[in-house]
């Protein structure tokens, strides 16, 4: 095979499936012996219920002063007051632990666990929430295959020459080598393999996940836990940033599954081993190869994944302190991952555009970029007051509470968010909160009410009624303006797919196509796609640090001018048209307007096919 680096990924896929049976016989009784539900609940004296009371109040207030001032401070300040209030206030006997398990007599059954697995590969066929990354994610494999060399050695979106790729810390993440390695072993599209058969695979594991995690929790009510789930992720998903977009809808991304399985089994992981008291030298394992595997699946997971394995391992010392170098030995399951993360800081840190810009550290905490609107605000709020305050009612609450803590010192606090800005995320600090599976402490708490009050089924048509239609309001994910419900194996736009079949019937591969920005995106995911003026103006702008001036100035007009941004000069456009040898231009319905017809005219632009309200124009500008 002409890349030898699928060789080296096909090799750790066999080391990793043989660590993985082996993980299974060590791993079972343990992730899946499941606690006596009763015993889960403890009330409060009066005085600390009338004090929790208060401090959600508290919250309550602060959230109120946060929407108008964006200031997340006193939202922060009084939620780490109140998990260490219930830690402080709780006897550390208040903790579920087990001295000894055995192999589970009765997992969860075969029909119900198929049945999750339809209903959540279900769910990811309907909904359609196109990414326009995918210019991207498509294109890396994509250069893979075609241009037989490793990956991010060239940017080849644009069909240039030695053109300066961006992002290069992605060389780290292996899933683009195995969509690149299927697609040429199976001749299948790029955008087939990336968009459903993995996905399809991410699928199965997402069901396996939650049955592991729903039957160590809550025994033969594992299912309540695993629908209601699936649901909870897509109540947060109004923004591009939030656990449900890039969660079930987008598990044709590495981040889907690294915020819907990796993580939740990290975190999971750690609290079941911390409960049945397991030796370091059967944890490190799992541990380290979740974490190789996140950091395969997307390179955003060399700081998610060593936040999300400290972040549960603090909380364990927190609650339950004596084990510290147990732990501490623990943590260098995170070696791999930290050791490729100092080689990105070392050598090749985020370039200026992407640090820049950031809110100052005391604004926002990337709270809107979870929630986007007021009533996810509520819904997260609701879910920190009772993970602050689970020390309070649940006799395993303070390893919960205990995380709230770890959680706001060491990764959403206001005195740090500048030093993550800088030297982790690179102005991308939204993405910390990935770290934390929300989602799941939601489903873990509706779970917890549904069986305590004895009316399960009935409880759980109530909640997931109501999760549903949560998801399709305006700040749910299927109520969002770029959601659809459209069965779709491609996971494209519909219209802009169909313009783009077109192009790449007509354009002659000799001279780039300058094209409005959805069609522009699209057309670098596509084997044999034309030589593009740009794909996306964003990837222009972050060039600027690496391209030259006048490499980027006449891309940046005609980006511009074809999206309708601005009115640019009609001689300028023209100018720059010829510089690059432009041949075809898209226009969307909006751009159709005088100042674009102008240009065409002046040129005697050929109009040669109207398509989904997209007009398709040939041009010849008589350049070499």
């Amino acid at each position: 095979m002409p890349f030898s680096s699928v060789w080296v990924a096909a090799l750790a896929g066999v080391l990793g499936a043989i660590a993985a049976l082996r993980a299974e016989a060590t791993w079972t009784p343990v992730l899946m012996t499941s606690n006596p539900g009763p015993q889960m609940f403890h009330p409060p004296p009066r005085s600390v219920l009338i004090a929790c009371g208060i401090g959600g109040l508290c919250m309550a207030a602060a959230a109120i002063y946060f929407i108008p001032t964006n200031d997340a401070r006193p939202l922060w300040a009084t939620t780490l007051a109140l998990a260490i209030f219930s830690l402080v206030v709780t006897p550390r006997d208040h903790v579920a632990t087990a001295a000894q398990y055995d192999r589970p007599q009765q997992g969860p059954g075969l029909v119900p666990f198929c049945l999750l697995v339809v209903l959540i590969c279900g769910l990811y066929v309907l909904i359609l929430r196109p990414d326009a990354d995918d210019a991207f994610y498509l294109n890396l494999p994509i250069g893979m295959v075609f241009s037989q060399g490793g990956m991010l050695t060239t940017d080849t979106m644009y069909g240039i020459d030695a053109w300066p790729v961006l992002g290069t810390n992605y060389k780290i993440e292996a899933l683009p080598t195995l969509i690149a390695a299927i697609a040429w072993a199976t001749g299948l599209p790029v955008v087939i393999v990336s968009h459903f058969v993995l996905p399809m695979i991410w699928c199965v594991v997402l069901a396996a996940t939650l049955a592991v995690i729903g039957y160590g929790m809550f025994g033969r009510n594992w299912w309540v836990f695993a629908v209601l789930s699936v649901l909870a992720s897509m109540i947060f998903a109004g923004t591009l940033q939030s656990w449900g977009v890039h969660g079930l809808t987008r598990l044709f991304h590495g981040k889907g599954p690294l915020i819907l399985i990796v993580v939740p089994l990290i975190v999971f992981t750690v609290w079941r081993s911390d409960m049945f008291d397991v030796r370091p030298g059967r944890v490190i394992p799992m541990l380290a190869g979740l974490s190789c595997a996140a950091l395969g699946l997307t390179a955003n997971a060399v700081y998610i994944a060593p936040l999300a394995l400290g972040l549960a391992l603090g909380a364990g010392w927190v609650a339950r302190s004596g084990r510290e170098p147990r732990r501490l030995l623990v943590l260098s399951a995170a070696l791999p991952v930290l050791a490729a993360g100092l080689w990105l800081l070392l050598f090749d840190k985020p370039v200026s555009v992407q640090v820049d810009g950031n809110l100052p550290p005391h604004e926002g905490l990337a709270l809107w970029d979870m929630v986007a609107g007021k009533p996810n605000l509520l819904l997260l709020l609701l879910v920190a007051v009772i993970a602050a305050a689970a020390a309070c009612f649940l006799r395993g609450g303070r390893w919960i509470s205990a995380f709230v803590v770890m959680t706001l010192l060491f990764v959403i606090n206001p005195w740090v968010w500048p030093a993550y800005d800088r030297f982790v995320t690179g102005g991308l600090n939204f993405r910390l909160w990935w770290a934390i599976p929300v989602p799941m402490m939601l489903a873990a708490f509706l779970t917890w009410g549904v069986v305590a009050s004895g009316w399960t089924r009935a409880g759980v048509a109530i909640v997931c009624a109501a999760l549903l239609l949560a998801t399709m309001t305006p700040f749910g994910l299927i109520g969002t303006r770029d959601t659809s419900i459209l069965p779709s194996m491609v996971k494209l736009p519909v219209n802009e797919q169909k313009v783009a079949a077109h192009v790449l019937a007509i354009a002659t591969h000799e001279h780039p196509v300058l094209a409005a920005e959805p069609v522009a995106a699209l057309l670098p995911g596509f084997e044999g796609s034309p030589p593009l003026v740009y794909s996306r103006r964003l990837y222009l702008d972050q060039s600027t640090p690496v391209v030259a001036p006048e490499q980027l100035r006449p891309r940046r007009i005609l980006s511009n001018w074809v999206n309708g941004d601005e009115d640019a000069d009609a001689i300028a456009v023209i100018e720059a048209m010829q510089t690059l040898c432009v041949d075809l231009v898209i226009l969307s319905p909006p751009q159709t307007a005088s100042a674009q017809m102008q240009v065409l005219n002046d040129i005697s632009a050929a109009s040669v096919a109207q398509i989904a309200g997209y007009h398709i124009y040939k041009i010849d500008l008589n350049c070499v």
